[in-house]
């Protein structure tokens, strides 16, 4: 395959990133990066204030440098509060993760000998549309021409199903670094389709190093008589501790204890601790993770149609934790659980989707090149041609015909996290409230189109707010309160003149494969409208993504 033709996956994670793409075998490949290693830590150090370190010796740096050490800063994409500051200079979470792209984008290129622009990155499914967005600022400032942001569960999914022959209904348990989701799909030999996800995009990994941290920190003021509250409080000594405890949680995957030394203010303390302890200062966060796997689990039994899993599938380093795998099986026994290179299924998911997307579009160029009817998707395509124009885009690709057409011709559909409604007036509650048209869960693309009225007599203008939330309303329970949705976009409709209360407005809210909403407004009876500019907030304006390229043309970069 030519380098136009590859689309590389992009797992950008929390604590680690890992970049895929798919072999002239057909088979999704991870290359180990400088460092030898097949993911790449996620932290940035500023050396100083022209050079950047990222990877594993950016991690390393937080020992001795901590204040100019960044980590876990997806956690804040799309926060349009939070920078990190260094040198004077404050950087978005699109910033930093962009120069982590960056980092593991030229490994890639070095190893593969190959000129990466092209790419498709995962994000966590539950998160939403200003997230959605940062992540994609964050590859088009790494110079990277971002075809889909898909949802991790959805793209580990892929990888999974990509050897599976017959039928299955998986859940996906993603427990990585930072994030949890858990998702149910329905694989089959032509589709794989997401029922229903939930999820915590701030529970993961980095929370039992914190509780194993606190842990070591009570030890400690037992041996050296200082004030608990104090240790936490040395950022340097904390920081330092945060890496020894992720380092012990890793120990007490294949030991019963870890043992560890600490230098604190002159003191040399020794601890340990034992894996008992370790799943009991931690219990309750996998709690968190079992109730909502069976909440899901619940919901699919409850939901007219929707399948229960089979299979449960453990995705994301922090299911090597002993712990995971034994509780499921305990509160679980009914499902098998599977594991597939927990640190690389979900980058091997994102480029196998999106070698599919380029053999998919490549296929209608086949088809419009030799048929008479334009078609600008394979739905519009029969079965028979359908296959023949996989077959020829997959000679082209270097492709065996079935590994083409169970590829390309299998369809993908995913559902919306989030919900979102327009504020309107709610007659039998004789108050405004937040009436959604596309509800979690709602598979995407949608296109929803809803009647509303005008509220007086000869009114001018029409006031259109859109809104995202959480909840979880359906067709007939649709409304929620404002104080729990996140207000998107307004703007005001011109009817053209007077009318009368009562008057016809049809709302209409299309969301992409990507998440990514458009919303038109229109008077029926006139036929004036309005598309209502989403004002995404964390997304980053002209003017910032200028600035933000500006700033990292200025850094040099170090390995």
């Amino acid at each position: 395959m030519s380098d136009e033709k590859y689309i590389f996956g992009i797992d950008l994670g929390t604590t680690y990133s890992c970049i895929a793409y798919v072999n002239e075998h057909g088979q999704p490949s991870v290359e180990p990066n400088s460092d030898n290693e097949l993911t790449t830590p996620s932290v940035v150090y500023f050396e100083d204030e022209t050079n950047v370190v990222v990877g594993k010796s950016a991690k390393d740096a937080i020992r001795t440098d901590s204040h100019r050490v960044a980590s876990k800063f997806k956690r804040e994409m799309g926060n349009t509060d939070w920078r990190f500051e260094v040198d004077g200079k404050a950087y978005r979470a699109q910033q930093l993760s962009a120069l982590v792209l960056e980092r593991v984008v030229e490994d890639a290129e070095k190893i593969t000998g190959k000129t990466i622009k092209d790419v498709v990155i995962t994000c966590p499914a539950y998160f939403g549309l200003a997230q959605k967005k940062a992540t994609q600022d964050a590859g088009e400032l790494a110079g990277l021409n971002v075809r889909y942001v898909i949802p991790e569960p959805t793209a580990a999914a892929i990888a999974y199903g990509a050897d599976q022959k017959g039928e299955d209904v998986v859940l996906v348990y993603d427990l990585g670094g930072g994030t949890f989701d858990i998702t149910l799909i329905e694989i089959a030999a032509k589709s794989l389709k997401v029922l229903t996800t939930d999820g915590n995009a701030e529970l993961g990994g980095f929370n039992w190093d914190s509780a194993l941290a606190d842990f070591f920190v009570e030890k400690v003021a037992e041996e050296t008589g200082a004030d608990a509250a104090d240790i936490r409080n040395d950022a340097e000594f904390y920081a330092d501790l945060l890496l020894i405890s992720e380092e012990a949680k890793k120990t007490l995957t294949n030991k019963q204890t870890a043992k560890q030394v600490f230098l604190y203010d002159g003191e040399r303390v020794r601890a340990e601790v034992t894996r008992d302890e370790f799943n009991r200062i931690t219990k309750t966060l996998l709690d968190e993770t079992i109730d909502t796997t069976r909440s899901v689990i619940n919901r699919a039994k409850e939901k007219s149609g929707m399948r229960t899993p089979n299979t449960i599938l453990l995705v994301g380093g922090s299911t090597f934790m002993p712990q995971v795998e034994e509780r499921i099986a305990a509160e679980f026994p009914e499902l098998e659980i599977k594991r597939n290179d927990p640190n690389q299924i979900v980058a091997k998911g994102a480029a196998l989707f999106g070698l599919k997307t380029s053999l998919e579009d490549r296929a209608i160029e086949i088809y419009n090149e030799t048929s008479d009817k334009a078609a600008t998707t394979l739905d519009e395509v029969d079965e028979e041609k359908k296959i023949e124009i996989l077959t020829k885009a997959g000679e082209q690709y270097g492709l065996p015909a079935a590994k083409a057409n169970d590829l390309g011709g299998k369809s993908v559909q995913n559902v919306t996290s989030r919900s979102f409604g327009m504020k309107a007036f709610i007659q039998d509650l004789n108050a405004m409230r937040i009436a959604n048209l596309i509800h979690v869960d709602d598979a995407v693309p949608a296109d929803v189109t809803q009647r509303f009225e005008t509220m007086e007599n000869n009114q001018r203008t029409v006031d259109i707010e859109i809104f995202e939330n959480e909840m979880r309303t359906d067709k007939v329970n649709s409304v929620c309160e404002e104080s729990s949705s996140v207000p998107l976009a307004q703007a005001v409709l011109d009817l053209g003149g007077p009318f009368p209360k009562g008057s016809p407005i049809d709302v209409t809210f299309k969301l992409s494969p990507d998440g990514l909403l458009d919303v038109v407004a229109q008077h029926s009876e006139t036929g004036n409208k309005v598309d209502v500019q989403l004002r995404i907030e964390g997304a980053m304006t002209d003017e910032e993504f200028a600035e933000a390229k500006s700033t990292a043309a200025a850094l040099t970069r170090s390995e």
